[in-house]
């Protein structure tokens, strides 16, 4: 039923992925139990132009890389046996829906952009603009491979929360105000702090062994997700340079020129979107880091409160010293680490590279 359940949530994402051959070998059969069968992955006429025109590095990663999506499915799976019961079934369709408005909301825009690309350069007809649109393939696929790893870091960050959770239950004994720090549209909202354990535990989970567990689970899954968008990631933050250097210039040309407004407009949503593109993806990370820290923080209160007498203060420390010893951060190709502050260290060599541009200009 889990198994289910996770692929309705993932099936949206999956079914654009396959379409430009960026999905997995193999998918979840919702029809058979526990069974990973194998699919064609795309047309030939879909899988043509993606290797002719779509980036050519996340094309060969994938290649790599591609066997690693059902094996980041069953260890989310995995984890959902434990932390959720069989009713839960409303947080898939809630992940369902928030993955899709994601490629709605992406792809209207994307479209756009490009269609104001299109009309900038003098292409009034519709040939001459799906021609260009062609040409922007890479650019698209940047897109997908971005929604792919976004919704991965958000499935983990959702089931970290779950963890807290079920941490702070035990930290205020008469469950007051258990959950203040979410937000009214994320799944964990829905989960009732009066019943929480009869409703969102099983009954098993009962030992601090099992959060370790589960943890040691959601950790396996963060390293495939790490290293399976490792090289996208950097080609998305080599893009986003590129972009946001040309894009800055060119926009500051047009508008102290006074004669190409329109121009300029484009050119500064162009350079929005890849910063704000980025920016998405750093603050899904940033989150997942700061809610695998509160881990610590949680447990130390347990640890504090006098009431509790079903975890020892060893079984504790030494979940303490698992979540010190197996951060949960995103550092592709260990380069550097995706968060905040890279966003942070990314506006301000942008800023410089264009200053620097406008100077010999």
């Amino acid at each position: 039923m889990v198994e289910v359940n996770f692929h309705l949530s993932v099936k949206p994402l999956f079914l654009l992925s396959s379409r430009f051959g960026l999905g997995p070998v193999s998918s979840f059969n919702r029809y058979q139990r526990n069974i990973y069968t194998r699919h064609q992955l795309s047309s030939i006429l879909s899988f043509i132009c993606t290797i002719f025109l779509a980036c050519l590095i996340n094309l060969l990663n994938n290649i790599f890389v591609r066997n690693n999506f059902p094996r980041i499915f069953s260890k989310f799976c995995e984890a959902d046996k434990i932390l959720l019961s069989k009713s839960d079934g409303i947080i898939y369709r809630r992940e369902r829906l928030v993955s899709i408005k994601d490629i709605m909301i992406l792809v209207i825009i994307t479209v756009f952009t490009q269609i104001g690309f299109s009309w900038m350069n003098g292409f009034h007809s519709i040939v001459h603009i799906l021609i260009y649109n062609l040409e922007q393939l890479p650019f698209f696929l940047n897109t997908i491979v971005t929604l792919q790893f976004k919704f991965w870091v958000r499935q983990l960050n959702q089931r970290l929360k779950i963890i807290n959770n079920y941490l702070v239950k035990h930290t205020n004994h008469h469950q007051a105000e258990i959950i203040k720090s979410f937000r009214p549209n994320e799944v964990v909202s829905f989960i009732d702090c009066k019943d929480i354990s009869s409703r969102y535990f099983v009954k098993h989970l009962k030992d601090i062994q099992w959060l370790r567990y589960v943890y040691s689970v959601l950790f396996e899954a963060k390293q495939l997700v790490n290293s399976t968008y490792a090289v996208p990631n950097v080609c998305q933050l080599i893009t986003c340079y590129v972009t946001c250097v040309g894009a800055l210039y060119w926009g500051i040309h047009a508008v102290s020129s006074h004669t190409g407004q329109i121009q300029a407009t484009v050119y500064f949503v162009v350079c929005s979107y890849a910063l704000l593109l980025l920016a998405w993806v750093l603050l899904n990370c940033h989150m997942a880091c700061e809610e695998a820290n509160k881990i610590i923080v949680y447990i130390q209160k347990v640890i504090a409160n006098p009431s509790f007498t079903q975890f020892t203060e060893d079984e504790l420390m030494k979940f303490v010293s698992q979540v010190r010893d197996t951060p949960i951060e995103f550092s592709p190709c260990g380069l550097f680490t995706l968060n905040l502050s890279l966003l942070c260290s990314t506006i301000g060599v942008i800023c410089t590279y264009s200053v620097i541009m406008l100077q010999i200009g």
